[in-house]
């Protein structure tokens, strides 16, 4: 152990050591921050598998496991402070370019760990046993870092009292839906005061997406979000779009119609499409895009708003395959997609995250939230050491039990 430490100790030096300091400082116990340290070391350095046994290896093996699944696991410190830290650390140096909503698949391979069911994957095509998390990701430096985490629970979870007790869920945590955990995230970004950014999410799961629309504008955010392609809430207008002009005739219908109907008779004319390579692990081909002005419906809280409707369209295929709703109104198509694209990215390499994001051994809810937030402190460290590149990102290995 103590060889361990000497090395630590010469590795977090300047930087990378204020660095662990301002993260951990929250941690009331000098022993907590200490194994904070060897676990984040572990999460970057250990090769493969991030397992709590071959962190410990690193710390020198004999009473590090135990010591380590502690501090995971039954150690009763605050992770949102450590979030909070990091939050405010990158964007006190570093560009936000986009604020990134996603989601993380985890398999396992048993049902005992917290939030652990079989779910439809739509990017796998399949039934998966795994948890799944939703993320809060700050694109920064051509890479996204995840900043804050939610861990969705069906009522099969949170209804079920004895699995709730094994898994020490917490009271508050039952009947939360997709969006409203978003904006509990998005909500606790901007009460850090961190300069706003585009909010990215592909929401094509979420239920009643004109109300998670009106929500953003609601705090005044920027968005790009991914929608279904017969959901109607967009108002039925009448217009010519053309690609890359906002020239259209908004005299507005009372029909509700889908982004497929808007967009219906898409032609192969350079005047209604242009290509841009496709990023994303949805076929690493190449797309048309199409964009058009649009209206959403009126709701409840306002008259419907003007906003850009974009569509992609795989070469060879009959009909788009994603749309996009975006209240940017004036930003150039390109720059709309480049957005997407950081999306596409930042979901692709959480599926093959280098960092340990699928490696939680624990069971508990307390010790999920832990690991993932020392996940998130071992993509800023990496980065912001220069250890990390997209070219670390490899297949993650077995599902954990």
């Amino acid at each position: 152990m103590g060889e361990f430490l000497v090395e630590l100790q010469k590795h977090l030096t300047g930087g990378a050591r204020a660095f662990a300091h301002r993260m951990f400082q929250s941690m009331p116990r000098a022993d907590q921050r200490r194994w904070a340290e060897i676990y984040l070391s572990g999460l970057v350095n250990a090769v493969g598998r991030k397992s709590i046994s071959k962190i410990a290896e690193l710390a020198g093996g004999g009473s590090a496991v135990q010591s380590l699944q502690q501090f995971v696991n039954q150690s009763p410190w605050d992770w949102q402070p450590v979030r909070e830290a990091l939050a405010l650390y990158l964007a006190e140096r570093l560009p936000v370019r986009a604020w990134l909503v996603g989601y993380a698949v985890i398999h396992k391979r048993g049902d005992h760990s917290v939030g652990v069911e079989r779910r439809f994957v739509r990017d796998a095509g399949r039934l998966v046993n795994c948890q799944l998390g939703l993320s809060l990701q700050l694109d920064v430096e051509e890479t996204a870092v995840p900043v804050n985490w939610r861990l969705l629970l069906s009522r099969r979870w949170t209804e079920d009292a004895e699995r709730r007790r094994r898994t020490r869920i917490p009271e508050h945590e039952g009947g939360i839906c997709e969006r409203e955990h978003m904006l509990g995230m998005l909500d606790e970004l901007i009460a850090l005061r961190v300069p706003s950014a585009p909010v990215v999410f592909d929401a094509t799961d979420v239920t009643n997406a004109p109300r998670l629309l009106d929500d953003l504008t609601d705090r005044g955010l920027g968005y790009v979000i991914g929608v279904k392609g017969d959901e109607r809430l967009l108002a039925e207008p009448h217009l010519r779009a053309v690609m890359g002009t906002r020239q259209a005739d908004q005299r507005v219908g009372r029909r509700a119609l889908s982004p497929s109907e808007i967009l219906r008779g898409w032609r192969d004319h350079p005047s209604s499409h242009r290509v841009w390579p496709q990023l994303t692990g949805h076929g690493a081909g190449r797309v048309q895009v199409r964009a058009a002005s649009a209206r959403l419906v009126d709701t409840e809280r306002r008259p419907g708003a003007a906003v850009r409707l974009v569509a992609e369209r795989p070469l060879g295929s009959a009909a788009p395959t994603r749309y996009w709703i975006t209240n940017l109104v004036d930003r150039p198509v390109p720059e709309l997609f480049d957005l997407i694209a950081r999306k596409d990215r930042a979901d692709a390499n959480a599926a093959r995250d280098p960092y340990g994001l699928h490696d939680f051994e624990g069971r508990s809810y307390q010790g999920w939230h832990h690991h993932m937030t020392m996940v998130s402190v071992a993509h800023a460290y990496a980065l912001l050491t220069g250890a990390r590149t997209d070219a670390d990102y490899l297949p993650s290995e077995n599902a954990t039990s």
